[in-house]
C-alpha cells in the first residue's frame, strides 16, 4: 500500500516541477535574456514574452529586436531557438537549431567600435546553429536600398557549413546555393574557401558556378582567386588588396572565350520578361533622367580576352586596361585583332556634379594575314580593315550627352558570304543644339551605294527624322543562313513599337534592290508615327514592271483598342519569287488585292485579331497584266477569308478559309493552312467541280518555255511537311476525261505518300496508293493500283473507238535511283490485266489480257511480255529499254498473231487541216499516237503510191470526188531524233485489210534519225518480201522501198486471180504529197486467172469503170469476165508515171492494151485501153467488136472522154512522160490482135528495158537471167 502512494506522490513532485520549472524559466528569461544579450552584443536587446519548454531547451518569443525600436537594426519574428542537453551537462551553451518567419538585417545602425578589429571569430561558434531556417529575410544597405532573401536555410555540415536561399530581386526567382569548405578556418580568418551556384527557375542551361578562394596576405592584406563558369564559358579573377578589410584595388582578368550572344542571353535569363509596362514606357523621360555620379573606389584592372564572338564575328587577343575612381572611369587601352585588321583604342568618361564628359578615340590598321591564325575566322563575315572613329560629348542628362556627340567614322572592309562584297562606311556626328544628328552617312556595298542622314530632336517629346537612299543593291549576301534551332513562324513587328515616346517619320528609296533571286527596280518605303497614328507605305517595281502598293494605318487612342488596317495591292507582280515558292496556287505573275483589318490593344493582340480578304488573278504568262477588267479565260482566280496564327508571341502561319480557285476551265474550292511548326506544316482540303490539269500547269513558272520540270531529288529531300487532299467530280489529265478523282498526299522531308489515288474513267475506275521516299542520296518509288473494268481505247489517244473488252487486274511499280531520270529509267513492276467475255446486247466481247513483268537492268529496264491479247491480236515477247543518250528500245516478238483490223476500220485519214494548231506533248501517250500515227502514214502511202499500178485492176477503197488523195500535212517524224530502236521477231499471222500474212519475219532499227526495216513471208496464199528505209538526217527526209510478191490472192482484189510483181521506188519529201512528187523507180506487175470484179477499180470510181469495161467489152455487164492474164511495167521518175511498153490483159471475151499515164505533182490520170474480140470464140459477125475507150482528169474523180477513135499516143506522150520512151501504136496494136497480148507486152519489156542500165539489180521476174 505504501509503494503506490510513494509512487504517486513523485509523479505529482515531478509534474508540479515540469510545471512550474518552466514558468520559473521563462520569467528568468523575460528579465535577464535581454540584458545579457544587450552587455554581449553591445547593442540594445528587446525580447517579447517568451515560452520554453525545457525537454528540447527550447526557447520561443514573437519578436527580437536589436537596436532602437523605432529604428532598429535587426528585427526577427517568430524566433525559436533550441539547446542540447548534452552541452548544458558538460558545461557549454551552444545553438543547435533556429528557425524565425522573418528577419531584417540593417548594419549601418549597429554601434560604431573604436576597438580593433578580432583577428580571431572562433568565439561565434557557439552561436552559430546547426540548422537555421527563415522563411524570408531583408538586408537593408546604408542607402536604403533592399535586398531579398526568400526561404533561407544554413546548415553545418562537420567542417564545413551550406547556406541556401533563393533571391527575387530582379523579379524572377534565382536559386542560390553557398558551399563554405571550412567554417573554421573563416572564424579564423586563415582562409575563405566558397562554391557559389546560381540557377534561375526555370531557365535551363543558364546556371553559373563561382569558386572563390580568399587567402590572407603578408604582411597584411589579402588575395582573392575566383573563376566563374556559365554558358560553357570562363572567367579567371586574381585581385586583391594590400591593406585588410579594403576592397580590391587591383585585378587581372582571363577570359578564353566571350560569346556575346551567350551572355546576353545569360543575362536575360536572370531578369523578367520585358513585355511589362516598363517595355512600353516613355523613351522621353527615359532620355531625361540625370546621369549618375561615377564616384567609385579606386581601382586598376586589366581583361585579357583570347576569342570574342559577336555572331559570326570574331575577335582574337582582345585586352583592355580600366581604371576607376572617384571622377569615373578610362580606359586607356583597349586592344583586338580581327582577321584583316587590328584594333587600337581608348575611352575616358568622366563624371562630376555637372555630368558627364565622354572621349573615345579607336583606329584600325590593316595586318598581314596568317595562315596559321585562321581558325578562329572561319565563320566570320565581317573583314574590317582599317578606319578610325572620333567622338565626344557632354551633358547632364542623356538627351544632352546624345545631342552634344560630334565626331567621325570611317571604316573599309569586305564582307565574306557566297562572294567577297567590298564595304565601306562613313559617318558624322554633328552636335546641333537640342539634337542629335548623324548628317553624314555613306555606305558602299559592292557595287551598291547607301546615303542619307538621321537626327533626334525635340525638347518635350522627340522626334526621330531619317531619310535614307540606296541603289544597286545586292543583299544576298546578308541573309543569315537558316538556324535549325530557332523557334517556328517569324518575329512579330516590335519594330512598329520601337522606342515608345518618339515621334518617328522615316523614308526609303531604293533604285535596283535583288535579294533572294528577286529583282525590285523600285523601292519607296515610309514610316510615321504619332502620339495618334501610324502610317507604313511601301511601294515596289520588280524588273518587268510589276507593282506592288502596300498600306498599313493604325489609329491609336489612350488607353483603348487601336484600330489597324492593311492593304496590299498587285499588279502584274511576281509572286512566285516574292515568296521564294513555286507551286501550281503561287505560279507566276498575279494582279489583285490583300486587305486585313484589326482592332485590338499591342502589336501581338492586332496581329492575332487580323482578319482579311484577298482577290487574285494569276496570269499565265510574264508581261500580261492579270488585273484586265475582263480577264481572260486562262487566268487563275484567288479568292478567301485569311487569318494570321500566332504562337510564342512569333507569327507562325496563315490560315485561309472558303478559298476559291477558279478560271474558265477550273473551280477549286476548301480550306487551307500553312503553320509553321505544326506537321504537317500544310493542310489542305480542296474540291472541285471541273478541273483541268493541262490548262492549271500552265499557271506555273516555266509552263510557257520548254523548261524542264523543277521537281528533283534535291525537291523531294527539301519537301515540308504537308497534307493536301483533292475531291473532284471532273478531272482532264493528258486528254483524258477522269471522274470521281480522290487525291489525298501527305509530304515530309525526304518523302511523299500517295495515300489515295482513285478516278473512274468511262464505266471503270482505278484505285492506287504509293510512296516516293528518299535515303542516303537514293529514292525509291511504290505503286499500287487496282484496275476495274478499264478499256485500252480510252487510254490510247490512236486506239480504236470499237468496243474493247474491259480490263481488271492490278498494276504494281517500283523503282530506285539517284535522280529523277534514274527513277523513270529504273521502273519496275508488274501488269496483269484481263477480262473473259463479256456480253453487251447481242454482241459478245473478245476476251483480253495483258500480263508483263518488268524490272530494271544496269542501265535501264527489262519487261517480259508473257501475253497481249486483245482485239484478234495475241502476242508475246521482251522489250529493253537503255537508258542512253538518246534512249534505246529493243524489242522481240517470240510469236503470236497481229491484228491490224480495229486500228484500220476505226482510221480516218485526216485532211490537210487536221489538228493545225494541237500542241504536241511529250507525253507517253502522245509518243505512242505519233508512233502509230507515223506508221499509219507509212502504209498507206504504200498503198497510195507503190501499189498503184496494181489497184488499176481493182482496190478495196476509193477517195471521194474533190478530194486529194495525197495529204500535204507533215509527216511527224521528229520522234525519230529523239529514241533508237531495235526490232526483230516472227509472227504466226498478221490480218489487215489489205491481206493475210503468215510465219512472217521481220527486223527494224532506228538509229541516229534512221530506220531501216524488212520482212517476208506468206500472205494471202503467196508469198512476199521488202524492205524500206527512211532516212530523216537528210532534209528533205529520203525514202526507199523494193521487194517482190508472188501469186497473192485474196483481199486485195477481193478476187481469185493471182498476182506477182516488183517494186522499187525512192523518193524524197516530209509529207505524203512530197514523196509522191518526187518519186522514182518501177513497179512491175503480173495478174493470173480468176474472176475480174471493174466495179472496184482503185483510181477509178464504181461509175467510171462501169463505163470504161462496158464500152471494151460490150454484154460486160450480163456475166462477169474472167481474167486469164495481164501484165504492165510502170516507170516512175520525180513523180511522173507511164506504162512505156503498154498494158496489156486478157479476159474469156477479149483482149485489152492501152497505156496508163500518172501525174502525182498534181494528181491526174489519164488512160487509153483499146479491146478485140478473141479469136476463135466462135462469135458471130455481129459479136465482133473492136473499142477504144480513154479516161482522164483527176486520180479521185476521172472522166470518160467520148468518141475515142483509136491508140492516139504520141501526140502527147512525151509531155505526160516527161521524155520516157514509148512503144508506137503499131506494136500495141499488133499486140491487140495477137492470140496472147500478155505475152508479146512481157518479150517486148525483156526485149527493150532489161537492157538498159535502169533495169539493172531488177528481179528476175522482171528481167530473167541469160
Amino acid at each position: 500500500m505504501k509503494k503506490p502512494i510513494i509512487t504517486g506522490l513523485i509523479l505529482l513532485a515531478a509534474l508540479a516541477l515540469w510545471h512550474w520549472g518552466n514558468r520559473i524559466l521563462e520569467q528568468t528569461l523575460d528579465s535577464e535574456l535581454p540584458k545579457l544579450l544587450s552587455r554581449e552584443l553591445g547593442i540594445a536587446v528587446t525580447l517579447a514574452p517568451t515560452r520554453t519548454w525545457i525537454p528540447t531547451l527550447t526557447v520561443r518569443t514573437p519578436q527580437l529586436v536589436m537596436g532602437d525600436p523605432d529604428n532598429p537594426a535587426l528585427v526577427a519574428t517568430r524566433v525559436s531557438v533550441s539547446l542540447d542537453w548534452s552541452d548544458l551537462l558538460h558545461g557549454e551553451i551552444r545553438l543547435r537549431r533556429a528557425s524565425g518567419a522573418t528577419l531584417m538585417v540593417k548594419p549601418s545602425l549597429w554601434p560604431a567600435n573604436d576597438d580593433p578589429w578580432p583577428t580571431d571569430y572562433r568565439f561565434l561558434d557557439p552561436y552559430l546553429p546547426d540548422y537555421l531556417a527563415l522563411t524570408s529575410a531583408r538586408y537593408v544597405g546604408t542607402d536604403g536600398a533592399e535586398f531579398s532573401f526568400a526561404h533561407p536555410q544554413w546548415r553545418r555540415q562537420e567542417a564545413a557549413a551550406r547556406l541556401d536561399w533563393q533571391d527575387t530581386a530582379t523579379g524572377k526567382p534565382v536559386d542560390i546555393t553557398v558551399t563554405l569548405a571550412s567554417l573554421d578556418d573563416l572564424l579564423r580568418l586563415a582562409e575563405l574557401r566558397l562554391q557559389v551556384a546560381a540557377n534561375p527557375a526555370g531557365e535551363d542551361g543558364a546556371a553559373v558556378k563561382l569558386a572563390l578562394d580568399l587567402q590572407p596576405g603578408k604582411p597584411a592584406g589579402y588575395s582573392l582567386r575566383a573563376q566563374v563558369d556559365a554558358a560553357g564559358m570562363t572567367a579567371r579573377v586574381l585581385t586583391g588588396n594590400t591593406r585588410p578589410w579594403a576592397l580590391p584595388d587591383q585585378s587581372s582578368t582571363d577570359i578564353k572565350l566571350l560569346d556575346v550572344a551567350k551572355a546576353r542571353a545569360l543575362v536575360a535569363a536572370y531578369q523578367v520578361d520585358s513585355a511589362g509596362e516598363d517595355a512600353s514606357g516613355d523613351a522621353t523621360k527615359a532620355l531625361a533622367t540625370r546621369l549618375p555620379r561615377l564616384s567609385l573606389p579606386e581601382h586598376r584592372g586589366h581583361v585579357a580576352i583570347g576569342e570574342l564572338h559577336w555572331r559570326d564575328e570574331v575577335g582574337t587577343d582582345t585586352a583592355l586596361d580600366f581604371v576607376t575612381g572617384p571622377h569615373g572611369i578610362s580606359v586607356p587601352t583597349l586592344t583586338s585583332r580581327g582577321p584583316e585588321g587590328a584594333l587600337a583604342g581608348e575611352l575616358d568618361v568622366t563624371s562630376s556634379d555637372s555630368g558627364w564628359e565622354l572621349g573615345l578615340t579607336a583606329a584600325i590598321k590593316a595586318v598581314a594575314a596568317d595562315k596559321s591564325l585562321a581558325a578562329p575566322y572561319l565563320d566570320a563575315s565581317w573583314f574590317w580593315r582599317e578606319g578610325n572613329a572620333n567622338l565626344t560629348g557632354k551633358g547632364d542628362t542623356w538627351d544632352s550627352l546624345l545631342n552634344s556627340l560630334q565626331g567621325d567614322v570611317k571604316l573599309a572592309g569586305s564582307h565574306h558570304g557566297a562572294t567577297q562584297t567590298p564595304v565601306t562606311l562613313t559617318a558624322r556626328l554633328d552636335n546641333r543644339p537640342g539634337e542629335l544628328t548623324l548628317d553624314t552617312l555613306e555606305v558602299t556595298l559592292g557595287e551598291g551605294r547607301i546615303t542619307g542622314s538621321v537626327s533626334l530632336s525635340g525638347d518635350d517629346r522627340k522626334r526621330l527624322t531619317g531619310n535614307i537612299r540606296a541603289q544597286q543593291l545586292d543583299l544576298d549576301f546578308l541573309l543569315p543562313p537558316a538556324d535549325p534551332a530557332a523557334p517556328p513562324g517569324m518575329e512579330l513587328p516590335t519594330y512598329l513599337e520601337v522606342l515608345p515616346g518618339v515621334d518617328l517619320d522615316a523614308t526609303l528609296d531604293i533604285v535596283s534592290l535583288s535579294v533572294s533571286g528577286f529583282d525590285i527596280r523600285q523601292t519607296n518605303i515610309s514610316f510615321k508615327r504619332t502620339p495618334h497614328q501610324a502610317n507604313l507605305s511601301a511601294h515596289a517595281r520588280d524588273a518587268e514592271d510589276g507593282r506592288l502598293d502596300l498600306e498599313l494605318a493604325a489609329r491609336i487612342f489612350p488607353d483603348q483598342p487601336s484600330e489597324v488596317s492593311l492593304r496590299t495591292e498587285l499588279a502584274d507582280f511576281d509572286v512566285a519569287k516574292l515568296f521564294q515558292e513555286s507551286s501550281i496556287i503561287f505560279g507566276g505573275r498575279a494582279s489583285g488585292s490583300i486587305s486585313f483589318t484589326s482592332r485590338a490593344k499591342g502589336i501581338e493582340q492586332v496581329f492575332a485579331a487580323m482578319t482579311g480578304k484577298a482577290e487574285l488573278y494569276l496570269a499565265q504568262a510574264p508581261g500580261v497584266d492579270a488585273g484586265d477588267a475582263n480577264p481572260a479565260g486562262d487566268k487563275l482566280r484567288l479568292a478567301g477569308e485569311a487569318a494570321l496564327v500566332l504562337a510564342d508571341h512569333r507569327i507562325t502561319g496563315l490560315r485561309i478559309s472558303d478559298l476559291v480557285v477558279d478560271s474558265v476551265l477550273q473551280n477549286i474550292t476548301g480550306t487551307a493552312s500553312i503553320v509553321e511548326g505544326r506537321s504537317p506544316w500544310l493542310e489542305a482540303e480542296l474540291t472541285s467541280d471541273r478541273l483541268d490539269l493541262a490548262a492549271l500547269l500552265k499557271q506555273t513558272p516555266g509552263a510557257e518555255t520548254d523548261a524542264p520540270s523543277s521537281f528533283s531529288l534535291d525537291t523531294l529531300a527539301q519537301m515540308g511537311d504537308s497534307q493536301i487532299s483533292l475531291n473532284a467530280k471532273s478531272v482532264l489529265m493528258a486528254g483524258l476525261p477522269l471522274s470521281a478523282v480522290s487525291i489525298r498526299l501527305r509530304s515530309a522531308p525526304n518523302n511523299i505518300r500517295i495515300e489515295q489515288l482513285d478516278f473512274s474513267l468511262g464505266e471503270g475506275h482505278l484505285a492506287s496508293s504509293g510512296e516516293i521516299s528518299l535515303q542516303d542520296k537514293t529514292a525509291s518509288f511504290a505503286l499500287d493500283a487496282r484496275v476495274q473494268d478499264i478499256r485500252l481505247d480510252k487510254i490510247l489517244t490512236d486506239a480504236p473507238a470499237a468496243a474493247g473488252a474491259p480490263l481488271s487486274g492490278t498494276i504494281s511499280l517500283g523503282s530506285s535511283g539517284n535522280s529523277v531520270a534514274g527513277l523513270l529509267a529504273n521502273l519496275s513492276g508488274d501488269i496483269e490485266l484481263t477480262t473473259g467475255p463479256v456480253s453487251g446486247g447481242s454482241a459478245t466481247t473478245a476476251p483480253a489480257r495483258i500480263a508483263l513483268t518488268a524490272k530494271q537492268t544496269g542501265n535501264g529496264m527489262h519487261a517480259q511480255i508473257r501475253q497481249f491479247l486483245w482485239e484478234g491480236t495475241d502476242l508475246a515477247g521482251s522489250a529493253q529499254y537503255y537508258a542512253t543518250t538518246p534512249p534505246l528500245l529493243e524489242l522481240d516478238i517470240s510469236g503470236g498473231s497481229l491484228s491490224l483490223l480495229p486500228w484500220e476500220a476505226g482510221s480516218a485519214e485526216p485532211g490537210d487541216g487536221d489538228d493545225a494548231g494541237k500542241q504536241e506533248t511529250d507525253s507517253v501517250a502522245a509518243i505512242t499516237a505519233r508512233t502509230a500515227r507515223t506508221a499509219r502514214t507509212g502504209i498507206d502511202l504504200i498503198g497510195d503510191v507503190v501499189m498503184a499500178p496494181l489497184r488499176l485492176i481493182s482496190g478495196p477503197r476509193e477517195a471521194k470526188p474533190g478530194d486529194k488523195l495525197f495529204s500535204t500535212r507533215p509527216l511527224p517524224v521528229d520522234w525519230m531524233h529523239k529514241y533508237e530502236m531495235r526490232l526483230k521477231g516472227k509472227l504466226d499471222s498478221l490480218t489487215s485489210r489489205e491481206g493475210t500474212a503468215s510465219d512472217l519475219a521481220f527486223s527494224a532499227e532506228l538509229a541516229q534519225g534512221r530506220l531501216q526495216a524488212q520482212a517476208s513471208g506468206s500472205l494471202n496464199e503467196g508469198s512476199a518480201s521488202g524492205r524500206i528505209t527512211v532516212d530523216t538526217l537528210v532534209q528533205p527526209a529520203s525514202l526507199t522501198l523494193n521487194g517482190t510478191f508472188h501469186n497473192l490472192r485474196g483481199n486485195v482484189d477481193k478476187g481469185g486471180f493471182t498476182r506477182s510483181g516488183y517494186f522499187d521506188i525512192t523518193s524524197r519529201g516530209q509529207s505524203q504529197a512530197a514523196l509522191a512528187a518526187n518519186a522514182s523507180g518501177l513497179v512491175y506487175l503480173e495478174l493470173g486467172a480468176g474472176p475480174l470484179d471493174y466495179s472496184n477499180m482503185m483510181l477509178l470510181t464504181a461509175d467510171v469503170a462501169t463505163g470504161v469495161f462496158q464500152t471494151l467489152i460490150p454484154g460486160v455487164e450480163k456475166k462477169q469476165p474472167q481474167l486469164d492474164c495481164a501484165v504492165t511495167l510502170g516507170l516512175f521518175k520525180d513523180g511522173i508515171g507511164a506504162t512505156p511498153y503498154g498494158y496489156a490483159a486478157r479476159t474469156d471475151m477479149a483482149n485489152l492494151v492501152g497505156n496508163i499515164k500518172l501525174d502525182l505533182k498534181k494528181e491526174l490520170i489519164h488512160l487509153n485501153f483499146s479491146s478485140s474480140s478473141r479469136q476463135g470464140l466462135g462469135l458471130s459477125v455481129g459479136n465482133v467488136f473492136s473499142n477504144t475507150v480513154e479516161v482522164e482528169g483527176p486520180i479521185t474523180d476521172p472522166k470518160i472522154i467520148p468518141d475515142t477513135t483509136g491508140l492516139l499516143w504520141r501526140s502527147w506522150a512525151a509531155v505526160m512522160t516527161g521524155g520516157l520512151s514509148v512503144l508506137g501504136e503499131s506494136v500495141l496494136k499488133r499486140a491487140l490482135a495477137s492470140e496472147n497480148p500478155c505475152e508479146s507486152v512481157r518479150k517486148h519489156i525483156r526485149k527493150d528495158f532489161c537492157g538498159k542500165p535502169e533495169a539493172a539489180g531488177t528481179a528476175a521476174m522482171v528481167c530473167p537471167p541469160a
